[in-house]
């Protein structure tokens, strides 16, 4: 038991290093294979010493394949066949080491959330290290619209606003979700989450912001409305303190706030324009079967290059066509189905609204590859729902065993 314990331990903490290594400059990033290769090590070592059938918990997989072979068959008619095997690539390894690491991370929970926060700490030491505490940064940048991660003194730290807006948002749900379930350490935590979002919104990222702030309306919900105010009502004191706080520094007239939170700006024009030409097909046979895994970039730059339109919906029918929507609503209708579930297990209701936050974060930034960790999400939604269900009956023949030894007790004939 304590060998299995300390390869869980291991596995969990490596699987929650690769997603901080994912979002971090500082350090080196191993390639998806890499994490695949070290995957599998772990996985079949826990194998060995465990008498649990890990994979029996993996969720009904063919429609994620099915649009992982619509991918690969894009490359046969794409103009952009480097970028298409590389996103593809990319994609495929982070689903197998996804697979391998989501039945060990549905079972040991508890211990994913405690990794996750631990690696979120660290990153927010690397962006004090870096930038200095997240009011000071603010005060001193929203007068020339600074983003938070854009640094230009040369030191090689790599810091995309965008995924230290998206990692700030990962790791604040997951302690809003500690603070939530186990009530421990409050005000820390409360300083962290505080923390956490001054760095957000010093990212200028509005696509995680508001994805954020979407997963947080999904995890609060209840199905009684009584229970929903009582548990909201915290929340508002929080976000009603954020707006004290920065409008304090005069935050919202900010050159800042009207550069990069208003309507309008620079960039949400150029990705309308993006959008609008991914949903542009040149004929017929582009409008069903897309233009080729990989090929915006060349309808747009006319060169194999990794360009895309920042919006997944967009991706996938320019590349894929009507064929590949299909199957990606497919996928999006399976998590609808079970919105329902997500009241009866507060792990599946952040699971949940992780993939609420990862799914809108897709409608804003980065590829099919860069936006793996809603495919993650999917599936370790559908994994943990099978636990649940295998410890609900657990729980079911335990407590049926138990009435019939009281029956047998109170019964001696019955009994004998």
């Amino acid at each position: 038991m304590i060998k299995r314990k300390s390869i869980q331990f291991l596995l969990i903490g490596w699987f929650t290093l690769c997603i901080f290594l994912t979002y971090t400059g500082y350090f080196h990033r191993l390639s998806p294979l890499g994490y695949l290769s070290v995957g599998i090590a772990g996985v079949l070592a826990l194998q060995l010493v465990d008498e649990v059938r890990f994979f029996s918990f993996l969720p009904d997989l063919k429609v994620t394949f099915a649009f992982l072979i619509l991918l690969i068959l894009g490359l046969l008619y794409t103009k952009a066949p480097i970028y298409g095997m590389q996103k593809i690539q990319v994609l495929g390894i982070y689903l197998v080491f996804f697979i391998l690491y989501s039945s060990t991370i549905a079972i040991s929970f508890n211990l994913f959330v405690k990794f996750t926060i631990f690696w979120g700490i660290m990153y927010l030491g690397l962006l004090v290290a870096n930038f200095g505490d997240p009011y000071s940064y603010l005060v001193s940048t929203i007068s020339r619209a600074a983003r938070l991660g854009i640094n230009g003194d040369g030191d090689g730290a790599e810091f995309n606003p965008i995924w230290v807006a998206r990692y700030l948002g990962h790791i604040f749900l997951f302690v809003f979700f500690y603070v939530w379930v186990e009530r421990k350490f409050v005000v820390l935590n409360s300083i962290l989450l505080l923390m956490l979002f001054l760095y957000l919104i010093a990212t200028g990222s509005k696509g995680p912001t508001i994805a954020l702030i979407a997963g947080l309306v999904v995890f609060l919900g209840q199905k009684n409305f009584s229970t929903y105010l009582k548990f909201v009502i915290p929340i508002l004191f929080f976000g009603l303190f954020c707006f004290i706080l920065l409008e304090q520094i005069n935050f919202f007239e900010s050159k800042f706030f009207l550069n990069r939170f208003s309507a309008g700006t620079g960039s949400v024009s150029s990705r309308e324009n993006f959008i609008g030409e991914a949903f542009s097909p040149s004929d017929s046979f582009a409008a069903i079967f897309g233009n080729g895994t990989g090929a915006f970039g060349y309808i747009i730059n006319n060169r194999d290059t990794r360009f895309y339109p920042h919006n997944i919906f967009a991706e996938i029918f320019c590349e894929n066509g009507l064929l590949g929507v299909i199957c990606f609503l497919v996928l999006l209708a399976q998590l609808w189905r079970v919105r329902g579930l997500i009241y009866n297990d507060v792990r599946v209701k952040l699971i949940f609204s992780l993939s609420i936050y990862y799914f809108l974060n897709a409608q804003t930034s980065g590829d099919l590859g860069a936006n793996q960790y809603f495919f993650f999400s999917y599936l370790l939604l559908f994994t943990m729902l099978r636990v649940v269900e295998r410890e609900n009956k657990a729980l079911e023949n335990l407590e049926k065993q138990s009435d019939s030894t009281l029956v047998g007790i109170k019964n001696p004939v019955l009994s004998s």
